[in-house]
């Protein structure tokens, strides 16, 4: 999304420019006593914009409120817990993300929102529905992985799947999206939030065992993935917007920090441009934008100059391009200046959530949960023959069991160590279990090299093959 701050600001840009032509939570170190308590007092500051119907504000004042920034706050709370130990903080992620699950509408969208009257009044509009719910996704990623609490995303599935249903409104053909129906403008920022939230909804759909919102998810992102090179300018970079047709709507200049530079940051920092690339087009960035992290310097925009202002999300991208010195660098001038004004506008609740992330691991890119496949050659219990061969089937951090999935058996060539024909297939138990054969595919297994066991994959886990003693997914 085009930052909130320059809200009204997206078409005067393009019309400027025309003009000149399975969620998992890894262990990790503990954190210092200092980020500890850096962590703590960003997310206090970030728990005075909380309205007590779960809301956030976009400041701490509460008059107004942009879901698209609350997401990013809602984030920065989770990590908080995952910090300090509070659980104030992932609470009010959670309460938020119900908040924003009982104000969609059919379609999928959330409004922004002013304080009037003693609550909160639509204001009927918003920036973009692409990144509003892509971003949500993401939070809801996050705080799952902070809490693991699997009940209380259990209530948001419905809101899941609507947040795809947003996506989907505004989806083109060729996998990427407009900004809203409204607006027939597709935006590299945007496109970079949707591909991170695609993410987070396949891994959300395997904590939750919903193949559907998993196989939806992965589709999607893989097709918007595929469909990035469209914006690649012949020279150097990414185009920041392209129109209905697939054409530039505005001209690249490296000389703008906003949202010409900025685009190619957050194109790294949500995983749509990785590696080498990433590297080398953040060394660019950097070279045209040198004092990107200097909040109270002054740079160009396409509407003339105007202060740096503050964007933690590029310390995430120079984290991505691998560079964590920088990024910790640019934390610190960011937050310092944030400091020195009091956290005056215009570093809101979404920037304050972005620097916890910076401070602690980025952007959780989730990825399909890969399948560690091990066998024994007898299963469990050993003592009965009769039950043939077998694998049991869970997944490797939570130790659940996986039921319903097709487990096939091969016997090995005991010389070459080969494959070698199928001894029979089965479905997991309950308890995971897949077993078949009898003891006729038990004396061929003891007599060849053993047998293997595969299993083919699904929506949500990956396929994998293993000749030990369990089949195991993490």
């Amino acid at each position: 999304m085009l930052r909130a701050r320059h809200r009204g600001r997206r078409t005067a840009a393009l019309l400027c420019l025309a003009s000149l032509s399975i969620w998992l939570r890894p262990a990790a170190a503990a954190p210092s006593s200092d980020l500890r308590a850096i962590v703590r007092a960003d997310a206090d500051w970030l728990m005075q914009a909380v309205t007590p119907d779960g809301g956030i504000g976009t400041w701490i004042d509460r008059a107004w409120l942009v879901p698209y920034r609350s997401n990013f706050a809602a984030i920065g709370l989770a990590r908080a817990t995952a910090v300090t130990g509070d659980p104030r903080y992932a609470a009010a992620a959670w309460r938020w993300l119900e908040w924003y699950a009982n104000h969609m509408d059919a379609r999928g969208f959330v409004t922004d929102y002013q304080w009037a009257g003693g609550g909160w009044r639509s204001t009927g509009d918003m920036d973009s529905t692409d990144a509003y719910a892509a971003t949500f996704l993401l939070a809801a990623h996050e705080t799952l992985r902070a809490t693991g609490d699997l009940t209380r995303l259990s209530g948001l599935r419905g809101a899941l799947h609507r947040a795809l249903d947003a996506l989907d409104a505004t989806a083109t053909g060729e996998g990427l999206h407009f900004a809203k129906p409204t607006y027939p403008i597709k935006y590299l920022m945007d496109e970079a939030e949707n591909y991170a939230g695609l993410n987070a909804a396949v891994a959300l759909g395997a904590a939750l065992q919903d193949a559907a919102l998993a196989s939806r998810a992965r589709r999607d992102a893989e097709r918007l993935k595929a469909a990035v090179p469209l914006f690649k300018h012949p020279v150097a970079g990414y185009h920041w917007a392209l129109d209905a047709m697939n054409r530039p709507a505005a001209a690249l200049n490296w000389n703008e920090l906003y949202a010409s530079a900025v685009a190619q940051a957050w194109a790294i920092a949500f995983g749509l441009v990785e590696g080498a690339e990433a590297a080398s087009l953040f060394a660019r960035f950097e070279a045209a934008q040198p004092r990107w992290d200097e909040p109270l310097a002054t740079t160009q925009y396409p509407w003339g100059p105007g202060r740096v202002d503050y964007w933690p999300v590029v310390a995430l991208a120079a984290k991505r391009a691998g560079d964590p010195a920088r990024a910790a660098q640019a934390a610190t001038r960011i937050r310092d200046a944030a400091l020195s004004e009091n956290r005056f506008w215009p570093y809101t609740t979404a920037e304050a959530g972005e620097m916890i992330m910076v401070m602690t691991d980025g952007i959780t890119q989730p990825a399909p949960l890969v399948p560690i496949a091990t066998v024994v050659l007898a299963p469990p219990p050993a003592a009965d023959p009769s039950r043939g061969v077998g694998a049991t089937l869970t997944e490797r951090v939570s130790g659940r069991p996986i039921s319903g999935a097709t487990v096939r058996f091969h016997a090995i060539d005991a010389i070459s160590g080969a494959r070698g024909g199928l001894l029979c297939e089965a479905t997991t138990n309950t308890a995971g279990l897949a077993e078949c054969g009898g003891t006729a595919a038990r004396i061929a297994a003891i007599r060849g090299g053993g047998f293997e066991a595969t299993f083919g994959g699904s929506a949500i886990y990956a396929p994998g093959e293993a000749r030990r003693s369990t089949l195991v997914i993490r």
